[in-house]
């Protein structure tokens, strides 16, 4: 990003690199805007990862929590997750219909899930290994196997941008 002082108007012109246009803003607004840009962007709903641990499907457990404990309707948990609402509908019909009691745990955003180039148990261990956990923790976490989690990591490997350590 650069900036340039601009006319009389006492403005700053900003060109952001990301972006594709240009706009004028005032001197303070600049530097409001540098500052909210830094600070953590906190969006979407926090999900313990224990909801993995009852043998359902990535989307079919996450689904059921968001709309069992968090009380979200389908539409909602759809662009928490940036899936269909009738795949998010599919899949909590198809879960289990018993109640399930989840333990608090690690948990993960659904930011992390909106990327649709992986799955949800890629998307998860993807992000679990690059915040430094080892295969056998997440293993553990997710209550899968360390051969599983290992496929899941080398499958997303494969399918492109995803750099692990």
């Amino acid at each position: 990003m650069f900036f340039e002082a601009g006319n009389e108007k006492n403005t700053f012109t900003t060109t952001i690199s990301t972006a594709r246009f240009s706009h004028d803003i005032k001197p303070l607004d600049f530097f409001d805007i540098a500052y909210q840009e830094a600070l953590p962007k906190k969006e979407g709903i926090e999900i313990p990862l224990s909801v993995f641990r009852h043998g359902e499907s990535g989307l079919k457990a996450i689904t059921k929590y968001l709309k069992e404990q968090k009380n979200l309707n389908y539409s909602d948990i759809a662009k928490a997750l940036n899936r269909n609402p009738r795949t998010i509908w599919s899949s909590y019909d198809k879960t289990s219909k018993k109640p399930l009691v989840y333990e608090p745990s690690k948990t993960i955003n659904t930011t992390v899930l909106a990327d649709r180039n992986l799955s949800v148990l890629e998307a998860v261990a993807v992000h679990l290994k690059k915040e430094g956990l080892s295969l056998k923790e997440i293993s553990l976490e997710l209550d899968k196997s360390p051969k599983t989690i290992w496929t899941v990591l080398e499958r997303a490997k494969k399918k492109g941008g995803v750099m692990l350590q």
